[in-house]
């Protein structure tokens, strides 16, 4: 480690000559030789200063010492044995005749030399192991970006200086590198230091040689003399710059963030906490927080996210409701971590704070929003769905009390004489008792019948004035007219997200479910009206063919047997002579038999005393036998039994359409195949009617038809509708036509509108 004397002293002998281990092995060799030689050379000079004042052992004793010193023992040995050659030599050469004594040099130069080669490398050693040991400290200082120093304690002049030499000056003065600003307060502390004797430590500025700012840190002590008196003022500096840069921005972050930031001890304690944190809540210092389980609406939420960190260690994102310095709520989300200590319990909680209401409160509307929407649908889907004004209107109060967290939901109309009444309520209960009636929503109802706005008012409780109740009142309105009221009561602002024209959306929802109700009870009055009067029409036509068959029964079908009979008897005794008079007379007989045979078939078809006497199947089986007869292919059949009697209109209008159908297929069909189908099925019994003709546009009259074919079509609907049935035609040109007419029966085997009609008597 390197020393650093400020008076330039060497802070050990031989300086950087010591170096000679790291030298090549030949460069370490070649010291010997060459100091030998340079011993030699001063030796041999004549009248050399050398040769006079020192001996030939002393000078190759020196170049031994010299090689051992800058090689080591090896080069120093080497030295040895080349001075006791170079010695020998010399010794040989200067006298004629050598004997022993001449030996004792070389002898005293071997000694010497073995001596010294040895002294010479512990020496050498003992220097390499300090120089080691100074660049090892002075690495470890470099390395931490610190320094030791010692400076005078009166003058502040360093006196010596290991570490990192950024840190101090090329003057040797201490405060010689000090910011100007921070001079006179590190000068104050040497100074106490030097006065008092007692350590010091304290942070300030350098200026570096590049003009930059460093922090440093120092630790000053006094080293005292053996008196006890304060001579050297000592300390350990380091560069802290990385830490007061990283403080800093540690610092700006922490002042500057929008997050709170915050921590606290186990029991509650706020140890510090940002600008943000304290703002959010409303103070103006962290001093004037008393504690973060304060801020906490309600304690347990507390509780419970301290049972969380001490389970996990830390927690994310925990939302809960807190309270502001004024009293306000607001929605906080909090992350934190658990600060252990040595022994491993908490030490404090550090973490983050976020104001989320606003974040919250758009949920909630988005919530509210979608609530609305599905609300919204649900009522179009409940409008399409039932015609029932009771039943919508209790699932629209029921919808609004469920999307905007209403109390009580209520739907006032007007009766006979003109008051409004409750007509249906949800919640009504849950309403103080006599609250509708208090003045402001009395008013209020009467105001919105009057203007047709909607009001919106304050209830407060008598037996508990802080208790209140927030109404609106939002006309029910049929085009321009007002016909009700309706009432809505909860406990938050009602005119918050546009909740007035979303409910008074429903409540137009709600009054036109009463119009549709209004309107669908005219109409079915109306249809009912129309259906007994058709019901009445069937039963007079019936009565009218009945009569009719009668008539022509006792009128037309008698006269044409007695014409019949008469024209006989005439035959019998008046014979015409001549062949044209018999010829008459048989077209005559044959004429009055085809009066009286269609007499009897209009009578038939008028009363088909068939029907009466043996049932549906085989009445029309009768039908279609006179069908064959006059020439038609007609097919028959189908899973009703022979002798299976129905109910006495189901049978008439199922055979009443069998009728009209065929008497179709023989005017218009122009075909000459038909098929007819009777079967009894679960719902009840169906007849189908197909002809393999050239059909017809339904929308359209088929051609050569008047009214009365479209009559015939029209009765065949209505009477299987009046009897709850279904009726359906298929045709298109040229692809014939079908005819279905299919009519329920219960159990007991009458008609769904036979049992309809008895109920409703």
């Amino acid at each position: 480690m390197r020393l650093k004397h400020v008076t330039g002293s060497a802070a050990h002998p031989g300086g950087g000559s010591a170096g000679g281990e790291d030298l090549p092995v030949p460069a370490r060799y070649l010291i010997p030789a060459l100091a030998v030689a340079a011993a030699s050379a001063l030796w041999i000079v004549p009248d050399s200063m050398l040769r006079e004042r020192f001996s030939a052992t002393l000078l190759f004793l020196a170049a031994v010492l010299a090689s051992t010193l800058f090689g080591g023992l090896g080069p120093g040995l080497a030295a040895l044995a080349l001075a006791l050659a170079a010695n020998g030599y010399l010794l040989l050469h200067s006298v004629s005749q050598p004997g022993p004594g001449h030996m004792v040099p070389l002898a005293v130069l071997a000694g010497a030399g073995l001596l010294l080669s040895g002294a010479g490398a512990q020496l050498r050693s003992a220097h390499r192991r300090k120089q080691r040991r100074e660049t090892f400290r002075q690495e470890i200082f470099e390395r931490a970006n610190a320094a030791a120093w010692e400076a005078e304690a009166d003058t502040l002049q360093l006196t010596s200086t290991i570490g990192q030499p950024a840190l101090f000056p090329d003057s040797g003065a201490l405060t010689g590198t000090v910011h100007p600003e921070d001079r006179e307060r590190v000068l104050s502390i040497c100074r106490s230091v030097a006065d008092t004797g007692e350590s010091r430590s304290l942070e300030y500025r350098v200026l570096a040689a590049d003009g930059g700012e460093r922090w440093v840190r120092s630790v000053l002590s006094a080293v005292r003399s053996r008196r006890g008196r304060v001579r050297r003022l000592g300390g350990l500096t380091l560069d802290i710059t990385e830490r007061r840069r990283a403080e800093e921005r540690y610092r700006s972050v922490f002042e500057n963030a929008v997050e709170g930031i915050y921590q606290s001890a186990p029991d509650g304690t706020l140890l510090t906490a940002n600008p943000a944190f304290v703002r959010m809540f409303g103070y103006t210092s962290p001093e004037e927080i008393p504690g973060v389980d304060h801020l906490y609406a309600d304690p347990q939420d507390r509780g419970e996210f301290i049972r969380r960190l001490q389970e996990r260690g830390s927690v994310s994102e925990f939302e809960v409701r807190t309270r502001r310095r004024d009293g306000a709520l607001m929605w906080s989300s909090l992350s934190a971590r658990a600060v252990r200590g040595a022994d491993g319990k908490v030490a404090y909680y550090e973490g983050t704070c976020r104001d989320i209401t606003e974040r919250k409160q758009t949920e909630e509307r988005l919530k509210r929003s979608l609530g609305t929407l599905l609300a919204l649908r649900e009522a179009g889907q409940i409008l399409g769905s039932t015609l029932d004004a009771g039943e919508i209107s209790m699932r629209l109060l029921k919808i609004m009390r469920e999307v905007f967290g209403l109390t009580t939901a209520i739907i006032d109309v007007e009766d006979r004489d003109g008051q409004l009444r409750i007509w249906r309520a949800s919640g009504l209960d849950a309403l103080w008792p006599r609250a509708r009636f208090m003045p402001e929503a009395t008013e209020s109802r009467e105001e919105v019948m009057s203007t047709g706005k909607h009001r919106l008012f304050r209830l407060r409780r008598p037996a508990n004035p802080a208790e209140s109740l927030m109404g609106l009142c939002l006309p029910l309105r049929i085009r321009d007219q007002v016909i009700g009221v309706l009432e809505v009561y909860g406990p938050q602002d009602l005119t918050v997200d546009e909740m007035p024209e979303i409910l008074a959306s429903l409540a137009n929802q709600a009054a036109s479910a009463l119009e549709n109700a209004r309107l669908y009870g005219e109409l079915a009055e109306r249809e009912k009206r129309l259906e007994n009067l058709v019901r009445k029409l069937f039963v007079a036509q019936e009565e009218e063919r009945r009569r009719v068959a009668f008539e022509i029964h006792d009128g037309l079908a008698q006269m044409a047997a007695a014409a019949h009979q008469h024209l006989q008897a005439f035959a019998r005794f008046h014979p015409p002579d001549s062949a044209e008079g018999r010829e008459l007379l048989e077209r005559s007989l044959e004429l009055v038999q085809d009066t009286a045979g269609e007499a009897r078939r209009v009578i038939s078809n008028l009363i088909p005393t068939a029907l009466d006497d043996l049932g549906l199947k085989t009445a029309v089986r009768l039908e279609v036998e006179s069908m064959r007869a006059d020439g038609w292919s007609v097919e028959y059949g189908g899973t009703l039994q022979d002798g299976e009697r129905l109910p006495v209109a189901v049978e008439t209008a199922l055979f009443r359409v069998a009728q009209e159908a065929l008497r179709n297929v023989r005017k218009h069909a122009h075909a000459r195949r038909v098929s007819v189908v009777l079967d009894r099925t679960r719902r009840g019994v169906r007849l189908r009617v197909r002809d393999w003709g050239r059909g017809f546009d339904p929308d359209a009259a088929p051609a050569g038809s008047g009214p009365g074919e479209r009559l015939g079509l029209s009765s065949m609907q209505e009477r299987v509708n009046l009897l709850g049935g279904s009726f359906e035609l298929s045709t298109r040109p040229k692809s014939g036509t079908l005819v279905t007419a299919e009519i329920p029966l219960t159990r007991s085997g009458s008609s769904v509108q036979e049992e309809d009609d008895t109920d409703g008597s």
